[in-house]
């Protein structure tokens, strides 16, 4: 059993759960919402509020894993697709290292990883692997925030890898990833995060910074927000209910904004604010379809599935898929995970995948 953080700029999504080769079993999902300035582009800057902030929720839910893997979000860290020569897994982190060097300022301030895109076939065959460099400070704040808050660390991961990790031989929505080509766009307040699939392996990732904000302000000053104190908030989402826990008036939630074709038509200043907000996220997404129909033009895009915390929002996708050359979807199901229930699914992906561990 693991406890996998994942830590965004404003938000950490945690399951608790554990994996096996082919099936992640989640038993558990909690959100927690950071005052501003929690995490800085990966980097934690406020150790104590965040070690605040999971130590009261293992308080409160009283939990038996201690040990954790974390996952997150960075514009510093780097990944590249490398075919090597064979050779021991020493020999491959130094070739990664020399390979990875020269793609960063300066090395010393840099942790360099990998891991095997397939495993190697033989020891006379080339492997083929994702490269990683990860700034230094990034890391070493995380191993910070692991033993303030008592937990054993595990592992550190990416997002990139994590929802590699989930979605190899996986369906999701009901439909095979193998044979087509598809996007995973991450939808967070200060960001959407790309990530290109051919099949059910990664080929390309890209960080866009979208903000949400203006569009989220407007929406509250419409009405549109549900109050709770955000900075205090966490939720629960355990055995099928999603529950607030020490909530107080004084902040925002957006899980009930609803931007249904029929919603805009009675409110023309929210479909103006959700025109262009949409429209940014379109942009972004239709630069990531032409760079695959570059790459393949026999394997244009079939499907951008959207995830992450803004996912939710009731009609998003309609509003992105209005103005993409395909179809958008918000993803409710993955068929390797097992979760009670799977409504708020869209918000985890990531820390679903930093449960599977590879050796």
């Amino acid at each position: 059993m693991l406890i996998a953080i994942d830590v965004n700029g404003d938000s950490v999504y945690i399951a608790e759960g554990s994996a096996t080769p082919g099936s992640v079993e989640v038993n558990n999902c909690y959100e927690i919402v950071l005052p501003e300035g929690t995490v800085e582009d990966g980097v934690i800057k406020n150790q104590s509020a965040l070690k605040a902030k999971i130590s009261r929720l293992m308080s409160a839910h009283s939990f038996k894993v201690m040990s954790a893997v974390a996952t997150f979000i960075s514009s510093g860290a780097i990944s590249k697709r490398l075919t090597l020569p064979p050779g021991k897994r020493s020999e491959i982190a130094g070739m990664v290292r020399n390979q990875m060097s020269q793609a960063v300022g300066d090395p010393s301030e840099y942790l360099f990883d990998y891991t095997y895109i397939t495993p190697p076939q033989s020891k006379t065959a080339p492997v083929e692997v994702w490269a990683y460099a990860v700034e230094r400070e990034t890391v070493e704040s995380f191993h910070s925030m692991f033993r303030s808050a008592r937990l054993r660390p595990s592992a550190l991961d990416i997002h990139p890898n994590s929802i590699q990790k989930l979605l190899r031989g996986a369906c999701v929505n009901g439909r095979e990833l193998k044979g087509r080509s598809t996007l995973f766009a991450e939808i967070e307040r200060d960001y959407i995060e790309i990530h290109l699939f051919n099949g059910d392996e990664r080929a390309f990732s890209r960080i866009a910074p979208v903000s949400a904000s203006e569009f989220l302000m407007i929406a509250d000053s419409l009405g549109y927000g549900r109050q709770n104190d955000v900075s205090n908030m966490e939720t629960e989402f355990d055995n099928g209910a999603e529950n607030s826990i020490n909530q107080n008036a004084g902040g925002i939630s957006y899980g009930l904004l609803d931007v249904t074709p029929q919603m805009l038509e009675r409110d023309t200043i929210l479909a103006e604010a959700v025109r262009q907000y949409t429209g940014r996220i379109a942009d972004e997404l239709q630069k990531m379809i032409q760079f695959q129909l570059m790459r393949d033009s026999t394997m244009p895009v079939s499907c951008v599935y959207l995830y992450g915390g803004l996912a939710g929002i009731k009609g998003i996708d309609m509003c992105i898929a209005q103005n993409i050359t395909c179809p958008a979807e918000v993803v409710k199901s993955i068929s390797k995970v097992k979760i009670n229930d799977n409504r708020m699914l869209y918000k985890y992906l990531n820390a679903m995948g930093a449960l599977i561990r590879l050796k």
